[in-house]
C-alpha cells in the first residue's frame, strides 16, 4: 500500500509521502542440514503459508490525504514512546456484487512506533510490529464503529457472490495459527520531516548589554545605605583609635593570661581618664541613630518591640566592619566578592522570612525583609533577583525588569535575571527582546545550556515571531533535555 500525504495549510504548501510497505515475518529459516547419507526434508507447503504471506500488487495503492488527516498524523506521532495503531484486512472492492465470508477471520492490527519520526531532520523510517486480534469494542459499541477498515455488510446483498469458502474455525486461520506470530513491517518515507534539522539558533542582533540602561550597576546609595556605610566607617575610625592607644601604652606580648586582662583593665582606665572613650561612643551612638531613623523608623512604627533586630543589625555591621580592617582602602572597594562582608546567615534568614510572609498573603511586610537583603549587599545578583522574582509576582512588572537588570548589571550571564526578562517581556509581547535574553540562558558560559526551561522560552519567542522551524528545534531540544534529566532522577 502505498499513500501520499499533502499538508492543508495552504501557506506550507507541502506534501508528504508515506510509502507502505506490508509484509509478514521474514522467510522461514531453511530446514536442517541433513546428516551425512540422509534426504533432506521438505518443508511444509503449508508451514511456509503460514509463515510468510505474500501481498500481491493490487494492494498497493496511492491517495493523497486532506490536511486534517495529516496534521492528525503529526500528532499520533509527537512525542517519544506514541504509537500508531495500523488496521490489516481483506476488503473488496465492490460490496453489491461480491461478498467475503473470511473478513473478520483475516482482519488484524498492528501497534507500530514511530519515534524516528520526530527526530530532527528524519524523513525515512522502518518499524514492524506483531498482528494481532483487534480488542473487543466497549460496551454498546458495534465493531464496525471503531474499525478503521469498512466492515461488510450484516445481509448479504442479493446475487453477491463469496470470494472464498466458509471462514475457518476461530483461531484456525492462515495467520492465527503460525507457529510465530505474523508482523507487519512498514517504511514511511516524508517528503519533508516533521521535525527540521537540527541547528543552533541564531544570534540575535542585538546582545545583553544592548538592553541594559548605561549606568552604574549600583547607581547612588540611597539613604538607608548611606547610615550604614557611616556607621561602618565609624567602626573602623573607634578600631583604629584603639589600636593606636593600645600601641602606645604596650610593646610585646603579654605573658599569660593574668597579663592580658591587666592590659584590657590599664586601657579601659586610660581611654575614661582621657575622655576618648566617650568620644567614640558618642560618634557611633550618632551613627546607630542615624540607621536607627532611617531603616526602624520608615512607615511610622519605631522600634518598640524592636530592639533585638537592631541589636542584631548593629553587630553584622561591627561585624562586616572589623572584616575589612587591615586591608588597603582600594583592595576593600575593589573585591569581587559580592559575598565580602556580607552576613550570609543573615541573607538567608531574611528570605525565609520574606517568603513565610508573602506564603502568609503579608505582602508588605515580605516586601520590607526583600529590603532587608538590599541593605545587607546590594552587591549580590541573586538578592536582586530574587527581589525582582518577588515582585514579578505581585504584578509590579517594571520593578520586577528594574531589578532583574540590576542583577545582570552585576552578573551578565545570570540565568535566573535572563529568564525572568524573557518571560516578563514575552508578557509584554516584545518577541525581540525576548529572544536576547533567552538566546544568552542557553548560550552563556555560566548559564546553564542544559537547562529545558531555556529552551522552551526560546521556543516560545520564537513561535511569537513565527519563526516555525527554530520554534521546532528549540522545542524539541527541551523535551530531550527534560526526558534525559528524568532518566537520572532515581540515580
Amino acid at each position: 500500500m502505498a499513500t501520499a500525504m499533502a499538508d492543508g495549510d495552504a501557506t506550507l504548501a507541502d506534501a508528504a509521502a508515506i510509502i507502505a510497505s506490508l509484509d509478514t515475518n521474514p522467510p522461514p529459516s531453511p530446514p536442517p542440514t541433513p546428516k551425512e547419507g540422509e534426504e533432506p526434508a521438505p518443508a511444509p507447503e503449508e508451514d511456509l503459508k503460514m509463515r510468510r504471506i505474500v501481498w500481491s500488487d493490487e494492494t498497493l495503492v496511492k491517495r493523497w490525504l486532506d490536511g486534517d488527516q495529516v496534521r492528525a498524523f503529526k500528532a499520533s506521532v509527537k512525542g517519544k514512546g506514541a504509537r500508531v495503531s495500523f488496521e490489516v484486512g481483506r476488503v473488496v472492492r465492490d460490496a453489491e456484487t461480491t461478498t467475503d465470508p473470511c473478513f473478520h477471520a483475516y482482519r488484524a492490527v498492528c501497534e507500530l512506533n514511530l519515534d524516528a519520526l520526530v527526530d530532527p531532520g528524519t524523513a525515512v523510517t522502518t518499524t514492524s510490529g506483531e498482528l494481532r486480534r483487534p480488542d473487543p469494542p466497549p460496551l454498546g459499541v458495534a465493531a464496525s464503529a471503531v474499525a478503521v477498515l469498512p466492515f461488510p455488510p450484516e445481509e448479504v446483498p442479493p446475487g453477491a457472490k463469496p470470494i472464498a469458502e466458509e471462514p475457518p474455525p476461530d483461531g484456525e486461520s492462515a495467520w492465527a495459527s503460525a507457529s510465530a506470530p505474523p508482523t507487519l513491517s512498514i517504511e514511511v518515507s516524508l517528503y519533508k520531516p516533521l521535525v527540521p534539522a537540527w541547528r543552533k539558533p541564531t544570534q540575535p542582533a542585538e546582545a545583553v548589554a544592548d538592553l541594559l540602561p548605561p549606568r552604574s550597576p549600583l547607581g547612588p546609595l540611597d539613604p538607608n545605605t548611606s547610615s550604614l556605610e557611616h556607621f561602618r566607617e565609624e567602626v573602623l575610625d573607634a578600631a583604629s583609635a584603639l589600636a593606636r592607644e593600645y600601641a602606645s601604652m604596650f610593646t610585646g606580648e603579654p605573658s599569660d593570661e593574668l597579663g592580658k586582662a591587666k592590659r584590657r583593665s590599664d586601657l579601659v582606665f586610660e581611654l575614661n581618664r582621657s575622655g576618648k572613650y566617650h568620644a567614640i561612643k558618642d560618634r557611633l551612638k550618632a551613627a546607630a541613630q542615624g540607621i536607627i531613623k532611617q531603616r526602624f523608623h520608615a512607615g511610622g512604627e519605631g522600634v518598640q518591640g524592636r530592639y533585638n533586630e537592631l541589636y542584631q543589625a548593629l553587630i553584622e555591621e561591627m561585624h562586616a566592619a572589623l572584616k575589612a580592617l587591615g586591608k588597603p582602602p582600594a583592595e576593600n572597594l575593589a573585591t569581587d566578592d559580592p559575598d565580602d562582608g556580607v552576613d550570609r546567615a543573615a541573607l538567608a534568614a531574611y528570605k525565609a522570612y520574606a517568603d513565610e510572609y508573602e506564603i502568609n498573603d503579608k505582602i508588605n511586610v515580605a516586601d520590607k525583609w526583600h529590603q532587608e537583603r538590599l541593605l545587607l549587599t546590594r552587591r549580590h545578583p541573586d538578592v536582586w533577583s530574587d527581589y525582582a522574582a518577588f515582585c514579578a509576582r505581585r504584578g509590579r512588572r517594571g520593578k520586577a525588569e528594574e531589578a532583574y537588570k540590576e542583577a545582570l548589571q552585576l552578573d551578565g550571564e545570570h540565568a535566573p535575571s535572563l529568564l525572568g526578562l524573557t518571560v516578563l517581556t514575552m508578557c509584554d509581547e516584545e518577541y525581540q527582546r525576548a529572544e536576547v535574553y533567552a538566546h544568552a540562558a542557553t548560550t552563556s558560559a555560566r548559564a546553564s545550556s542544559a537547562d529545558p526551561a531555556a529552551w522552551a522560552l526560546l521556543a516560545a519567542t520564537y513561535e511569537g515571531l513565527e519563526r516555525e522551524e527554530d520554534a521546532a528545534n528549540c522545542d524539541f531540544e527541551a523535551r530531550r533535555l527534560a526526558a534525559e534529566g528524568m532518566s537520572h532522577v532515581f540515580d
